[in-house]
């Protein structure tokens, strides 16, 4: 008998500072911040949860690292590299190999790879940008429609 999952209710992640971590995910992913845990940023029905550790260590990561990731399903792939560019963060595409190519125009082709976008925020936690009907998930049914 499998258990009736509804969804993932929050995702942690460590950063240095909330306030840089609330810039990240509001500001430039345009996720909201929940009303009353000031450390939760809400994105559709997904929540991020930032544990802000101001000494915590933050290894560069290893070069297979980017299998270790959040992952979040967006109507508009080419709008959320235009965020992450404005931002002047580095977004980029892998392979299935892992190989990377690196994003720096906002209308630049998504169709490398995976065509997902990845980029890591401003404490080395790495984030995937899925589209519905695009590359890996060309074939995917949209888990979030409306049933």
């Amino acid at each position: 008998m499998y258990l009736r999952y509804q969804g993932i209710n929050h995702v942690s992640i460590l950063v240095r500072n909330n306030e840089r971590a609330r810039h990240f995910f509001v500001d430039v992913l345009g996720f909201r911040q929940h009303k009353r845990i000031p450390v939760w940023f809400v994105g559709g029905s997904g929540v991020v949860h930032a544990v802000e550790i101001p000494d915590a260590p933050m290894e560069k990561p290893l070069p297979y690292d980017v299998v270790r990731h959040a992952a979040f399903q967006v109507d508009d792939l080419q709008e959320v590299l235009a965020r992450l560019l404005r931002a002047s963060l580095k977004p980029y595409q892998v392979d299935m190999q892992m190989q990377q190519k690196f994003l720096t125009d906002p209308n630049d082709d998504l169709s490398y790879g995976t065509e997902t976008v990845f980029v890591a925020d401003y404490d080395g936690n790495l984030f995937e940008f899925v589209q519905i009907g695009r590359g890996l998930f060309v074939e995917e049914a949209d888990l979030f429609q409306e049933k």
